[in-house]
């Protein structure tokens, strides 16, 4: 794992991660 120590980029990164998977679960989904 790589250490980051600037807070904004992990934060980027966290939401990117969550915008992924609700886009896969939503692509997951029927309908």
């Amino acid at each position: 794992m790589m250490t980051i120590s600037t807070p904004h980029i992990t934060l980027t990164i966290t939401t990117l991660v969550v915008c992924v998977v609700v886009v896969v679960v939503c692509v997951g989904r029927p309908g």
